[in-house]
């Protein structure tokens, strides 16, 4: 996971062999004011931060989490999901 709030594409997710996913978030979602680096959820809780590495367990295993948030991925996305963990 990157986030950049100094380029265009501010917020990507990134795969090991280099393919790049937007991301996209539940409504109330926002940017943090700590460097501008992290997405708090609705809360104002950590729900990413840049550098996050989103592990994806074997099938049958769980789902990918993000800050205990479920994650999905689906053509060329990553979704965020709000039911957490």
């Amino acid at each position: 996971m990157r986030i950049n709030p100094a380029v265009s594409e501010q917020i990507e997710a990134i795969a090991d062999d280099g393919v790049t996913f937007d991301v996209w978030w539940p409504e109330g979602f926002h940017a943090g004011a700590s460097g501008g680096t992290v997405i708090l959820d609705q809360e104002d809780r950590i729900a990413a931060s840049d550098r996050d590495v989103i592990e994806v367990p074997a099938r049958g295993q769980g789902w990918p989490q993000l800050h205990g948030y479920r994650v999905c991925a689906a053509s060329g996305a990553i979704y965020v999901v709000t039911d957490p963990v």
